[in-house]
């Protein structure tokens, strides 16, 4: 097995076991804490979250362009990590001024019940900011010495273990809140130092950079590698945080905490279509190079129904059973008056999936800087549209504006495509299916098996999957499903 396959299978497993644990650890975090206690986690993620792919300045991008060219182990590869901790550190300093500038007010209203407990604890985005910058970059250096399991083992898993560490000492009243939160930085900052020793360790002459790394005739393809990646980070932040920013500031820290708990529910449901999306980017790439239009298509129409059905099943089964779930405690209650914010979020991630591989077609295309063109009006429409349905609609509003922005992207997006290349990928069997999924979610959400939710939890999970994968099969919704199955089947009868 070579290096990229082992440590492909590595990096799986460790992802897999990191969401498990990151899962259980996040949904059972309402039971421990108060919905603003989470909001206060959510927006020092985010401020982090922001700062980190906005000023790590680009550094992944010139990784991948010059580091090959530099690469020397005897030369300590011409000092790419110092020029790397350089780099973090102008970073840094530049998110430190704009932090200041900005101020605790720029992030949460002023005029919240819970800003005081924001700005008690929002001072710890300094180390966090510091740490985090550190370790996108370094983790990237150590990727280009072949070695991508130690940052995904840091941030997939060790991560979760220490905040896990930290809620369940809370539970058991060993320690405070202030202490919990200082678990959640202490956290994000232990990935930065592990890195930084492993990539110490792993170069063998530690240099200072080469002064032909940013020599006259690199300056110009080094600045546009880092605006270019810092324009993408924004970009992408933003993306991923305005909900949040807008939520803490139209309504309240404490709405942040349901919306960002609902959120994390709903974002399991994409789980499926990461894998798909991986192996798809390189089977992509190749097709590009050949030319092969016909195996482009093919592979963009089989992603857009395999992930339609995949991600429809964890979204009827979600919708189906989360109000079952929250009954168990009184601490859900406030989660249970906002069941919505999952629908709509769901919603969004299912429009995702069942677009497919939309981006990384055209990623992997001659046009793939309209990437980052879409991506922008995304932003634009996600800040447009929370504005409006977060006024009329509150919370759910912020939920229903993602779901509205990510159809409108998506449609872009198909449009491009089908304008461009003359690709289609939907037919009469995703169509089919997605009636399919609608009825399944109808039956989802009006049939209840019995009072008693431990039952129905139980038994309505057991009914869902079974007429779901039973009338998939049936219906012959996807071929590739079926003959998996088949071939299952078969080995077992070998047997």
């Amino acid at each position: 097995m070579g290096i990229i396959q082992k440590q492909a299978v590595r990096n799986t497993v460790i992802q897999v076991a990191g969401n498990m644990f990151g899962a259980i650890t996040r949904l059972l975090m309402p039971l421990v804490l108060s919905a603003a206690e989470i909001g206060v986690f959510q927006i020092l993620d985010a401020i982090s979250g922001f700062f980190k792919m906005v000023f790590n300045l680009g550094f992944i991008q010139v990784l991948l362009r010059l580091f090959p060219k530099y690469r020397n182990e005897e030369k300590g590869h011409h000092g790419f990590l110092a020029f790397g901790i350089y780099i973090s550190l102008i970073g840094i300093a530049f998110s430190y001024t704009l932090y200041y500038l900005l101020g605790t007010g720029f992030w949460v209203n002023a005029n919240d019940e819970n800003y005081i407990l924001v700005q008690s604890f929002v001072w710890l985005v300094i180390p966090r900011v510091f740490f985090r910058i550190l370790f996108v970059n370094i983790d990237g250096y150590v990727r280009m010495l072949f070695n991508s399991v130690i940052g995904s083992f840091l941030e997939s898993l060790v991560i979760k273990i220490v905040i896990a560490t930290g809620v369940l000492l809370f539970w058991l009243t060993y320690i405070d809140y202030s202490a919990v939160v200082y678990f959640y930085m202490l956290a994000f900052c232990i990935p930065g130092v592990v890195i930084i020793i492993y990539a110490l360790a792993k170069t063998k002459k530690i240099t200072a950079p080469a002064p032909e790394l940013y020599a006259k005739e690199n300056r110009k393809q080094l600045s546009s590698l880092m605006l270019f990646g810092m324009l993408a980070g924004a970009s992408g932040s933003l993306v991923l945080y305005v909900d949040t920013y807008m939520v803490a500031n139209l309504i309240s820290v404490e709405a942040i905490g349901i919306y960002g708990t609902l959120f994390f529910a709903a974002r399991l449901i994409i789980m499926p279509s990461r894998a798909i999306n991986a192996i798809a980017n390189t089977v992509l790439a190749e097709s590009w190079k050949e030319n092969d239009m016909d195996n482009i298509l093919l592979v963009y129409r089989k992603s857009c129904l395999n992930q339609l059905l995949l991600g429809g099943f964890l979204y009827v089964l979600g919708w189906g059973l989360i109000e079952s779930a929250l009954s168990f405690s009184v601490k859900f209650n406030e989660y249970s008056d906002h069941l919505y914010v999952f629908f709509f979020l769901g919603l969004s991630v299912i429009i995702e999936m069942a677009t497919g591989t939309n981006s990384a077609v055209i990623s992997t295309s001659k046009k793939y800087r309209y990437n980052t063109y879409f991506i922008l009006i995304l932003v634009v429409v996600l800040i447009a549209t929370n504005f409006i349905f977060i006024h009329y609609f509150n919370l759910e509003g912020a939920a229903m504006a993602s779901a509205v922005s990510v159809f409108i992207v998506n449609l872009i997006r198909w449009a491009f495509l089908y304008k461009t290349y003359n690709l289609q990928p939907f037919n009469g069997a995703f169509f089919k299916t997605l009636l399919f999924i609608a009825g399944m979610m109808c039956l989802a959400h009006f049939v209840n098996i019995s009072d008693n939710q431990i039952i129905n939890l139980l038994v309505k999970g057991f009914m869902l999957t079974t007429v779901f994968w039973g009338g998939a099969i049936l219906l012959k919704l996807s071929p590739d499903i079926n003959d998996w199955l088949a071939k299952i089947r078969n080995v077992i009868l070998r047997k």
